[in-house]
């Protein structure tokens, strides 16, 4: 049987901390190969095209995907599509869902729209300008039929999307999940170095990327509101990004780089959980970040703001708690309760692993994309 070409078009993946790169890779590790053939088409790093060539994913660099809008990115897309028979298009991200929109008014492949959380409102990243040309776009892309569907990471997300517009072709909804493999076990070594930072602490993680959106800034005034509370608790953030200068800088501001450690990027940093009492997030903007899942697989309680799909796995699954986004005096009395309950903590902990084993993993959410190929080819 000749397989389906399925092609992944994305604009900006970092590999650090990203929740688009993790769900990609959880397409390429686990669609089946012998029905699947995948290729990504995206602005180009050489170490995300060294591990994906590992994968066995054919990978096409596109710099020009870094700047706006030009003909030769148009051109050069529409060339390897059809250079390579493909026969699903799977846009990623705003910018990719109009550039293939536009594309395939030409070829007319079928295609389907992969939303993140961020659709055209997004005054953090668009000028007015902008957003006005993406609306104007989708209004074109729309009405010419070029997309047979549009998936979405959870039944939050969908009615996010669906706020914004209606002008779309149907949703399905997916879900990320965890996964049972054992790959990203923790070793004594990562946790070691996360429990001699704070011995005989609580020990609370934020991993993340320093971005407008994930409001890193939340965080740290958190953290200065409970350390105000209690002494037997201390904070570490994993991750980089543009904005991590200004976080050190407003932690010095806060006095909290005592109870505050920043730990910059660490590769894999799924292992460091076990070593963390709690998870910790403050974004502003979500669809369903990917630490809510590798939390649950590491049984490790959940503190989120209510923002995309969090509240659906966070308190459907009694895994954590869900305070209202940027409420801090909210999140900090979360916190200082489940603190001072092991027994919740542990129920909590359970409760999310149990929730991976049986309903939200690599195997459900191979079988559900699947599902979703066939059905666009069938459309």
């Amino acid at each position: 049987m000749e397989k389906i070409r399925i092609c992944h078009v994305v604009n900006i993946i970092t590999g650090k901390s990203d929740g688009v790169y993790a769900h990609l890779k959880m397409l390429f590790k686990y669609i089946d190969s012998a029905k699947f053939e995948q290729f990504l088409v995206f602005q180009g790093d050489p170490n995300i095209e060294a591990e994906l060539k590992g994968l066995g994913i054919t990978v096409h660099a596109m710099p020009l995907l870094k700047k706006k809008f030009s003909i030769r990115s148009f051109l050069d897309l529409y060339r390897f599509l059809k250079e390579n028979e493909i026969s699903i298009i799977q846009a990623h991200l705003m910018k990719p869902y109009v550039l293939v929109g536009i594309v395939n008014l030409f070829l007319r492949r079928k295609a389907i729209f992969n939303y993140h959380g961020s659709f055209v409102k997004n005054r953090e990243y668009y000028s007015s300008l902008e957003e006005l040309s993406y609306r104007i776009a989708h209004l074109v892309v729309y009405a010419c039929r070029s997309y047979q569907c549009i998936v979405v990471p959870s039944q939050a997300s969908r009615r996010l999307l669906m706020a914004e517009t209606r002008l779309l072709p149907p949703v399905e909804v997916y879900y990320n999940g965890g996964t049972l493999e054992d790959n990203g076990v923790s070793k004594d070594s990562d946790l070691d170095i996360i429990r001699k930072l704070a011995p005989e602490k609580h020990r609370i993680g934020i991993i993340s990327r320093f971005e407008p959106e994930k409001r890193i800034d939340l965080a740290l005034q958190i953290a200065q509101q409970l350390l105000s509370r209690r002494k037997d608790v201390h904070f570490f953030i994993l991750g980089d990004g543009v904005l991590e200068a200004r976080m050190n800088h407003l932690a010095a501001e806060l006095q909290v780089t005592g109870g505050v450690s920043m730990l910059g990027f660490v590769a894999n940093a799924r292992t460091y959980l076990p070593a963390f009492d709690a998870v910790l997030l403050t974004s502003d903007r979500e669809g369903l970040p990917f630490i809510i899942w590798e939390a649950m697989e590491k049984g490790v309680p959940i503190v989120a703001s209510d923002v995309g799909g969090v509240r659906e796995i966070v308190e459907g699954e009694k895994c954590g708690r869900v305070y209202p986004r940027r409420d801090i005096a909210a999140a900090v009395a979360i916190l200082d309760q489940l603190l001072s309950d092991e027994a919740m903590r542990k129920n909590m902990g359970r409760n999310g692993r149990s929730a991976i084993e049986h309903k939200y993993n690599e195997r459900v959410f191979a079988e559900k994309f699947e599902s979703i190929y066939f059905n666009v080819l069938k459309a």
